[in-house]
């Protein structure tokens, strides 16, 4: 999603804004995971701060109406062995 907004800014659409899905998966290791106590750990400690970006649900959306309304099929996952998909939301004006 970093570089699909970073793509939308450079092609003039600079109020671009992304949001991914679920947890962050930049990383190999995350520092944050790492730590001892969460209190301390600081934003300036991430390897690629650039890259982060907010989870939708954590902005408050709801991710299921959006998506549904966005015309994509979106169903709780029940068991371990169903297939899930995930969905990120790149905001343009």
């Amino acid at each position: 999603m970093f570089e699909l907004e970073r793509e939308a800014f450079l092609s003039g659409l600079y109020k671009a804004f992304a949001y991914a899905a679920g947890p962050c998966r930049i990383c190999g290791s995350c520092v944050a995971e790492e730590t001892d106590s969460p209190n301390e750990y600081s934003k300036k400690q991430r390897k690629y701060p650039e890259k982060g970006r907010p989870a939708m649900k954590a902005a408050g959306i709801d991710v299921f109406q959006t998506t549904r309304k966005a015309g994509y099929a979106i169903g709780v996952i029940r068991d371990a062995e169903d297939r899930f998909a995930l969905f990120c939301l790149l905001l343009v004006e």
